[in-house]
Formats: structure tokens, sequence, C-alpha cells
């Protein structure tokens, strides 16, 4: 028992030492600084002081078992209800994270215009990806990359960097000074990454002008033309 005793305060005060002392010491945590602290510094003290505690606990209650039971179910209940408190808490800080370490993916999207549409080449274009958790402005990639032509079609190409997981997004799109295109994006809220398009083509959802007051309406034929294709990187 007493080398469980030992053994279990030497954990408890590693835990402690690591937390508590690079806390009161003020490490600040760039570039790891902190961390380097806490596992090279505060936590070996607090495991030495647990250590030595647990020690001399076993030696003063050496004939008392139930004693030592207590004092060894002590730390660890900490320990345990510690590390379920920290789980719950980060499980529901991150719950709607589209990365669990805070990290953004990538969507890619292509736009695809009308066959009769002449070239968008030197006209304004601007894309953004909206939703009830963020709005986000989207890049469009540089020539050639991000202006080809397939069959006949002129296509823009892009991407938008998402931090937030929900199943409802759109991607705005207003060309040449035009009418906000709004695509209801068909992919789940945790899009999964992979090397190939991840919806097939379709076609532009509601209509949005920009005259003030505008409601959204149904695309016009003229615009129903406007497709998108989506896929993520």
């Amino acid at each position: 028992m007493t080398a469980l005793l030992i053994i279990v305060w030497a954990i408890f005060g590693f835990v402690a030492g690591a937390i508590g002392l690079t806390e009161l010491a003020g490490i600040p945590a760039r570039e790891g600084q902190a961390g380097y602290f806490a596992i090279f510094v505060g936590g070996p003290m607090g495991a030495l002081c647990g250590g030595v505690w647990g020690f001399l606990v076993s030696q003063k209650y050496a004939d008392n078992l139930r004693a030592k039971r207590l004092w060894f179910g002590l730390p660890l209940g900490i320990l345990l209800f510690a590390g379920a408190g920290a789980f719950a808490y980060e499980t529901w800080r991150t719950w709607d994270w589209i990365d669990s370490f805070g990290g953004e993916k990538s969507l890619g999207w292509r736009v695809r215009l009308p066959k009769d549409d002449p070239t968008p080449a030197g006209k304004s274009a601007g894309f953004e990806l909206r939703s009830e958790k963020e709005n986000v402005t989207c890049k469009v990639y540089d020539y050639p990359h991000g202006m080809t032509r397939e069959e006949g079609r002129w296509v823009i190409s892009g991407d938008c960097k998402l931090r937030y997981a929900t199943a409802k997004r759109e991607l705005w799109a207003r060309i040449a000074g035009g009418p906000n295109l709004i695509f209801r994006l068909r992919i789940p809220a945790r899009y999964e990454v992979v090397p190939y398009s991840v919806s097939a083509w379709y076609v532009v959802d509601e209509v949005l002008d920009t005259a003030v007051g505008s409601a959204r309406r149904k695309p016009k034929p003229e615009e129903a033309g406007y497709e998108v294709l989506l896929s993520a990187r």
C-alpha cells in the first residue's frame, strides 16, 4: 500500500504542479513555453512533493489500512473528477467546431456560368459563404486555375475557409455587378476531406437583387443556368 500511495500522490502532484506552478509563475503560452515548463519544471517538482507526501501519509497510518485507503482514493477521485469535468467542458466548448482542434477546413467550389455568357475576365466577382455560425469572404483562385472554359461555358473557381459545423450553409455569388446568386450547399455539417468533388453540379436556388428592400426570389430563366460544384480539400 505504501508504494501505491507514493505513486498516486506523485501523479497527483505532477498534474497539480504542471498546472498550478505554471500559472503561478506566469509562464506565457507562446512558442510552447508553458508546456515545456509544465513538463520539465512544474510537473517534476509537484511529483516530488506528492511522492514525499504519499510516503509520509503511509508512515503516519502504517497500522491503519482504512485511513490508507481513504488517502489513496482522495487524489484518485480528484483526478478522475477533474478529468471528466475537463472533458465535458471541452466537448461543450468545441461542439460546433468543424475541426476538434479549432482549425479551419477548406471548401472548394466551382461556379459555372450559362452557356451564352461572355467571359467574366476583367469583371468584378465576389463570393461569400454564409450561415448562422459565420460569414466568410471566399477566395477566387488566380488565373489560369481560377477561370477556365469547359464545354463552351466559363467556370470560376475558389475556396472558403470554414471553422464551424452547420448543415445550413449558402454560397452567395455576385458576378459583374449582377444580383446575388444563392446556392444552398448540399453537404454535411462536417464534410469529409476527399480528393474529389463532394457534390454534383446543381443550379442556383434563389436570387436576391441588390436594390434595398429586395426579397429572395426564384431565379429567372437566364439566371437558372448558373451552377455550382463543391469539393473538399
